[in-house]
């Protein structure tokens, strides 16, 4: 009876509680368990707090590199991807960026600076392009080479965008001006970009 009792509550605790979105932010309030598993509490700027379980497999980043959930301090921000579960805890982290904010403006496709861990020292892709955006449809853009050739590029949902070195989105790609891609060709035969940066070349002080 104990038993039922127990499931019983937590499946009310399940079915109650809170979700985030998949992409959140917020900032850090405290966390239980190991560097292994456990779970975290994270608060958002509208004032609500999510719990979401996390597993060795969740990856913790600052700055580009991994990090553990035991060095983050209270209060430091967070920017959290999760899924949903069918069991309690309902939410578990996948990636948990420390020490930036998601722009509240980045939604869908249009926004993400997410990379995979590996990027920094093995980008992906073989090919390297340079051009102008001349049109933009979601969720392609269409480049026009030096050589006026004219390319249809998908702009993937973990595709890096950087604007002079920092993170940015797909709403910020400019037009009619040289842009920089690391792309590759899908199973389907189809462009895609695996990064695409833009921004002044800085020259050393003479």
């Amino acid at each position: 009876m104990l038993l039922l009792a127990l499931l019983a509550v937590s499946k009310a605790w399940s079915a109650d509680e809170a979700l985030p979105k998949p992409l959140s932010s917020g900032y850090f309030v405290a966390w239980t368990g190991s560097d292994a598993a456990g779970h975290f509490e994270f608060r958002t700027a509208a004032q609500s707090t999510f719990r979401c379980g996390f597993t060795g497999k969740t990856y913790f980043e600052r700055e580009h590199r991994r990090t553990r959930i035991s060095l983050i301090p209270e209060g430091e921000p967070v920017e959290v991807l999760s899924e949903r579960l069918t069991s309690p805890p309902s939410c578990r982290a996948l990636i948990v960026r420390v020490g930036r904010l998601a722009n509240p403006q980045g939604a869908g496709l249009f926004r993400k600076p997410w990379s995979t861990p590996t990027e920094s020292f093995a980008p992906r892709g073989n090919l390297v392009l340079s051009g102008v955006v001349v049109r933009v449809e979601d969720p392609y853009i269409w480049l026009r080479t030096r050589a006026g050739e004219s390319l249809m590029i998908a702009i993937r949902p973990d595709t890096r965008i950087t604007a002079q070195g920092m993170a940015s989105d797909r709403m910020s790609i400019p037009f009619n001006r040289p842009v920089f891609i690391r792309a590759g060709k899908s199973l389907e035969g189809e462009v895609e970009a695996y990064s695409l940066m833009w921004g002044e070349i800085l020259q050393p002080p003479r």
